[in-house]
């Protein structure tokens, strides 16, 4: 999925304008941060405050250069979005959806009661992944039962978690009973199919066979310069530097 299109969605899901001056807040502290932590607490973590209706990051701690490598004031939440795996967008933009779905089910003076837990793989600023368990509590919402903020623990899982398997859980707090393996659908008409364009899928074939830039573009009737045009936007969009990163990429993502 295209970072353009995943981040459009995102604010699309998120943004709730409320007409409500008055809201309801709990105080981030230690507590709080405890609660958080729970049983991955021997994982490198960083947190931040995220405000929904402007999609920014505030009070991010300095424990994201720990773990990603990136100072705090870049660590922005249009950089974050851009530095989740192409492979975990779609993943991220679905369960987002089923997170404020489940809050428009329970009453606001239940907000408070309830951790959000899924993970997925972020960038590195050294190139690699880490999977990140993203843990989540409302800390403010309006009298509307608008979410406004949320306070959020990212910790390094890497080395408990190297499968890819997904699920969406709400750990109940203050007494509050757990909701594991939350069902998650897939939003429709929103999720891209294939991440390379039909286009780009028959330049790769091509490129797979060995054949050079002229034949290919003969072959499809087009420029050379549009053969590499294509050729660069994959490379971005893979985020490789060569034709073979690029062919064992499209390989592993079932695109050739």
């Amino acid at each position: 999925m295209q970072v353009p299109i995943f981040n459009k969605t995102l604010k699309n899901i998120w943004y709730n304008q409320s007409n409500e001056l008055d809201s309801v807040s709990q105080q981030i502290d230690s507590g709080l941060q405890q609660k958080m932590l729970s049983v991955f607490s021997l994982g490198d973590y960083y947190s931040f405050v995220f405000n929904l209706n402007s999609m920014q990051f505030t009070r991010q701690s300095c424990g994201v250069e720990r773990v990603l490598g990136y100072k705090p004031e870049e660590f922005t939440s249009s950089f974050a979005i851009e530095h989740i795996h192409p492979d975990d967008r779609a993943w991220v933009m679905n369960a987002e959806n089923a997170v404020i779905k489940f809050y428009q089910t329970i009453a606001p003076e239940n907000f408070f009661n309830y951790k959000v837990r899924y993970d997925y793989r972020m960038k590195k600023k050294c190139g690699n992944y880490a999977r990140i368990l993203q843990q989540v509590v409302v800390v403010n919402y309006s009298l509307e039962g608008v979410i406004l903020d949320t306070f959020c623990l990212h910790t390094d899982i890497s080395h408990l978690k190297t499968s890819n398997s997904r699920n969406l859980s709400f750990v109940g707090l203050n007494g509050m009973e757990s909701i594991l393996n939350y069902p998650v659908e897939e939003l429709s008409g929103l999720v891209e199919k294939r991440f390379f364009s039909k286009r780009e899928r028959e330049i790769l074939s091509f490129l797979w066979e060995g054949r050079e830039t002229k034949e290919i573009a003969s072959l499809l009737f087009v420029s050379c310069d549009t053969v590499d045009t294509h050729r660069r936007n994959m490379l971005k969009k893979a985020e490789v530097t060569n034709t073979i990163a690029l062919i064992r990429y499209a390989l592993s993502i079932g695109e050739l």
